[in-house]
């Protein structure tokens, strides 16, 4: 009972020190080290993610009491980067509206016809839908960052982050979601930048992202790893979608973000990503082992009725073990 008592007075006191550092009122400075410990550990309450992702996102001031100025600057660029998209047309705008537009992640019947109970409501501030927002941000992106263009999938890692700000207690952050959004899915790019590049241009980077995975599950369980050498699934780049998109085409929102809290505060930014996807072949062993090279695919074209929570901590444990082993 003493032990529990003390780690929850642990808890008490590293969740007050974040509440200071991430008040822009608050004389305690930000150590990001401390936050990314917090997030990674599970602590993080959805009251604090809205300021915690910003912080971790790459979006917010070196000077704290400079926090109001430096995001009504952002927020003011932004409406000139929206009075841009109106003037410009690509080819790129037809390909991320049509895939928005297919997206439905709570997928609802309405009068017949199939609608989103998140994206196609509006947004409180404004007669847009979330749908509309998140098509304009994504417009903005593709037109500052060109060399990487629209992916399709690309609309998925915005979902989680405009979610968590839209559905804040802090009315700031319902008002600038959109905003805010564009600024962190910006930086989040930024460290996905290399993959997507890999995706569109070259073929034997993709194989050195497959092999990263490969080489993990070979360590860790050699027997499964044969099986699915013998069995071509190691030819298969089904996975690299989870790498890409960090898991957010498999699972529910609301998973996603309980995962992203940990993916963004990783110390190794990203890096327990190869581990979480070997963690997925590891739970569905049995079948990789027993049955066909369709029912395999079938499988993990389904990952979403894996435990995601299950996923990260295998995953964890894996990396553990093979840094134990390392040293």
């Amino acid at each position: 009972m003493k032990s529990e008592d003390n780690d929850n007075i642990r808890k008490f006191n590293i969740t007050t020190e974040i509440i200071k550092q991430i008040n822009p009122y608050d004389f305690t400075p930000i150590n990001i080290k401390t936050i990314r410990k917090f997030c990674y550990l599970g602590l993080l309450q959805a009251k604090y993610r809205p300021r915690c992702w910003k912080i971790l996102l790459g979006y917010f001031s070196s000077n704290k009491f400079k926090s109001s100025l430096y995001y009504k600057k952002q927020r003011q660029a932004y409406k000139s980067y929206l009075n841009d998209i109106e003037n410009t047309e690509t080819s790129y705008y037809d390909v991320l509206v049509n895939d928005v537009t297919r997206t439905f992640i709570e997928p609802v019947l309405f009068y017949k016809k199939e609608t989103c109970a998140f994206l196609d409501t509006k947004h409180k501030n404004s007669n847009l839908t979330h749908r509309s927002k998140i098509i304009r941000i994504l417009k903005c992106f593709v037109l500052h960052n060109k060399s990487v263009g629209y992916i399709q999938g690309m609309v998925m890692l915005l979902i989680p982050i405009y979610k968590v700000f839209i559905t804040s207690d802090d009315s700031e952050d319902t008002l600038y979601a959109e905003e805010d959004a564009f600024y962190c899915f910006n930086y989040l790019m930024l460290n996905l930048y290399e993959n997507f590049l890999s995706y569109i241009d070259n073929e034997q980077n993709l194989k050195i992202l497959m092999c990263n995975v490969w080489d993990i599950l070979n360590k860790v369980d050699p027997v499964l790893y044969t099986c699915c050498v013998k069995k071509s699934i190691h030819e298969s780049p089904i996975f690299l979608k989870w790498l890409f998109f960090l898991f957010s085409t498999e699972f529910k929102t609301e998973e996603v973000i309980w995962l992203w809290d940990r993916l963004l505060s990783d110390s190794n930014r990203f890096n327990i990503l190869n581990f979480c996807i070997v963690a997925v072949f590891r739970n569905l062993r049995t079948t990789i082992l027993n049955d066909s090279y369709e029912q395999i695919m079938y499988s993990m074209q389904n990952i979403s009725l894996l435990d995601i929570k299950s996923i990260f901590y295998d995953g964890e444990t894996i990396r553990l073990s093979l840094c134990t082993l390392e040293e």
